[in-house]
């Protein structure tokens, strides 16, 4: 929700990620639909971030 007063910068790299999917994803859209243009979804959320890091 304040999202435009800590990262004003359109194009910094911000990568979303929940324990599954669903709220990432959304997290993501909602970003780019504001003209964040390199909102990222971290692929498998935070499980998936830990399978891949072996944790």
């Amino acid at each position: 929700m304040n999202i435009e007063a800590i990262i004003p910068d359109r194009d910094t790299v911000i990568l979303c990620y929940c324990n599954a999917y669903n709220r990432g994803a959304l997290s993501a859209n909602t970003l780019r639909e504001m003209g964040y243009t390199n909102a990222k979804l971290i692929a498998g959320g935070l499980k998936g971030y830990k399978s891949l890091k072996g944790a």
